[in-house]
């Protein structure tokens, strides 16, 4: 549990993560962020936290990228939040020690999953993996 993330709205929780992570490996993280963001409760702002920084921390370590974007974003009832290294991509990822990268996805998965949510990962557009979580906002949330 990460208790300083209460106070916090979700812009300064994913900005916490990618300053943090900009802390810890000298990496640039580009944040795109919509202008409003609806207010969400503490487990909402934990995963988004937690999928944030392991993301960042599998592009750092798999995909051998300086660079890292993560953007926010609300459609409908949802939050979607994006993490896209623009790395060389999944298939060429330099490999995990055994069951960590599935270790990893699996965490942010679980996550997701238990507040309702989804976890997509596919190959970017223009390259790099791309890790997609969307999350419900909930009736009393929105």
């Amino acid at each position: 549990r990460l208790p300083e993330l209460e106070q916090l709205s979700l812009s300064d929780v994913v900005m916490k993560a990618a300053h943090d992570h900009e802390d810890k490996t000298g990496n640039e993280v580009r944040i795109n962020l919509p202008d409003e963001i609806p207010s969400v409760d503490l487990p909402t702002k934990i995963a988004v936290y937690r999928v944030t920084q392991e993301a960042l921390n599998n592009a750092y370590q798999h995909a051998g990228v300086s660079e890292e974007e993560v953007r926010v974003s609300v459609q409908r009832n949802e939050i979607c939040l994006e993490v896209h290294d623009h790395g060389s991509g999944m298939a060429e990822a330099k490999p995990a020690p055994t069951g960590h990268l599935s270790l990893g996805i699996r965490g942010m998965r679980e996550r997701i999953e238990m507040l309702g949510g989804r976890l997509e990962i596919t190959e970017g557009s223009d390259g790099g993996t791309v890790v997609l979580a969307v999350l419900p906002l909930a009736a009393e949330d929105a």
